[in-house]
């Protein structure tokens, strides 16, 4: 469990160090890789953590908030990004041609 802790407090650090650039799929991999870790790290514990290990915990919890805050600007980026699409798509829309230019309609006057 320490060692998986330490890779765990590794990797966050990494990922911490560099959030300023780090993208989208940057951001999909370090979640994959942490539930994984985490995953390994639950089946690993005996039930005792030692108060290094508690430590370790609060210390990688404390990376939390900043990466939560990327994840979260880059989610307004992506709903930016898509809304732009769709009103571009609206405003495409309303200039394309809705009718068959085979039909014709005729008015008379009375």
């Amino acid at each position: 469990m320490d060692k998986d802790l330490a890779e765990l407090r590794e990797m966050t650090r990494q990922l911490a160090d560099r959030l300023a650039q780090a993208d989208f799929e940057e951001m999909c991999r370090f979640v994959e890789r942490r539930e994984q870790m985490v995953r390994r790290i639950r089946e690993g514990y005996d039930g005792n953590p030692t108060p290094e290990q508690i430590r370790e915990v609060a210390n990688l919890l404390k990376f939390d908030g900043p990466i939560l805050g990327k994840m979260e600007q880059l989610r307004s980026q992506a709903a930016s990004s898509l809304a732009k699409l769709e009103q571009s798509r609206i405003r495409r829309n309303a200039y394309e041609k809705i009718y068959a230019m085979e039909s014709a309609f005729i008015d008379r006057k009375k």
